[in-house]
């Protein structure tokens, strides 16, 4: 699968997707599911038993997900999308969609959406949505997450946009439109009801004009500008947005400055003591089993007597110097006396 465009990254939907599939899971995580059960029809499906163990512990941790969210109860909202695009489009693929009811309605029993098989955790909607309705569906339900975060880039003069970002706009625009003229009318079509929030955001109808104001011309371009993009993609007019993409790029950048720091300096303290503590023992052994530790203590003792000596001569000399500025002192022509007329 190709990368994801950095333009892409900083968008709220993108950055949700891309967290839930790269959950790491442990075998101890298996206690808490069924998905070893599933069925043997089912099992088939490469990637169906691994979506089973995610989704199981997206439900059992729905409230610590940390999703960027728009929407009231968005969590489970992406959990529908999200594990609907990963059986239509990674798993069941282009076989037989006919089976998608059963499969999605066996996963979602084996991870465990019912608490003590009753109240569900997630309310999972979809069951009867055909591949292509879906895709339209979602589309439009991702637009509706993207849309502030978009017009916040737009708004800025220096941002360009790349290719597949310009294509994901176009895209999501078109989509837009062709959900307007089938909804107009009366529709009961799923995808219509996400057509109408989105429409309820679009309050001044800049919807259908959204376009990327400039291109990137050429891959210069693209490397000048990805920095400052990355990190300003995650700027929105939503202060949750602000704290959850703060969260997500900067302290990662922190950290990792701190880290090669602390690094750094450690392994200039290790390159100095190392070698020095490698000489002492070789010192010791010099000085108290070869002849030069005792030549090297009667250097000692002789530069000690020397300086003793010079020490004495000193002394003496300051004596000296002493008591004559004393004899000077007290010499009675340095008095100051009274000398009557």
């Amino acid at each position: 699968m190709a990368e994801t465009d950095h333009d892409l990254q900083g968008l709220p939907s993108f950055y949700n997707y891309r967290k839930l599939d790269n959950v790491i899971l442990y075998e101890a995580d298996d206690d808490s599911n069924k998905c070893n059960e599933l069925s043997t029809t089912i099992k088939k499906y490469d990637g169906v038993h691994d979506l089973c163990r995610k989704l199981s512990y997206f439900l059992r941790n729905l409230g610590k997900l940390y999703l960027v969210n728009k929407f009231e109860n968005e969590d489970c909202e992406y959990l529908n999308y999200w594990t609907y695009d990963r059986l239509f489009n990674r798993i069941i693929k282009d076989k037989n969609h006919e089976e998608f009811p059963f499969i999605s309605t066996e996963v979602l029993v084996r991870a465990g959406n019912h608490q003590n098989n009753s109240k569900e955790i997630c309310k999972f909607h979809m069951f009867s949505i055909d591949k292509v309705n879906f895709g339209k569906m979602k589309v439009l339900f991702d637009l509706a997450v993207n849309y502030d975060s978009i017009k916040h880039k737009f708004s800025d003069t220096d941002f360009r946009c790349s290719k597949s970002f310009d294509s994901y706009i176009n895209d999501s625009v078109q989509a837009y439109l062709d959900a307007k003229a089938e909804c107009s009318s009366f529709n009961e079509k799923m995808y219509c009801k996400v057509y109408n929030i989105l429409k309820g955001l679009d309050s001044k109808g800049e919807l259908p004009k959204l376009k990327c104001p400039r291109l990137k011309e050429s891959e210069s371009d693209l490397t000048m500008t990805d920095a400052k993009e990355s990190r300003g993609a995650h700027l929105t007019d939503q202060n949750s947005l602000r704290r959850h993409f703060a969260t997500y790029s900067d302290e990662d950048s922190a950290n990792e400055m701190l880290y090669n720091d602390n690094t750094e300096t450690k392994t200039h303290i290790m390159v100095v003591l190392f070698p020095l503590m490698g000489l002492l023992p070789i010192f010791y052994i010099l000085y108290k089993f070869s002849p030069l530790g005792s030549s090297l203590m009667s250097l000692l003792q002789n530069k000690k007597n020397t300086w003793n000596n010079l020490n004495e001569n000193e002394s003496k000399i300051l004596l000296e110097n002493t008591l004559n500025s004393e004899d000077i002192m007290f010499t009675p022509e340095h008095y100051l006396g009274y000398h009557p007329s």
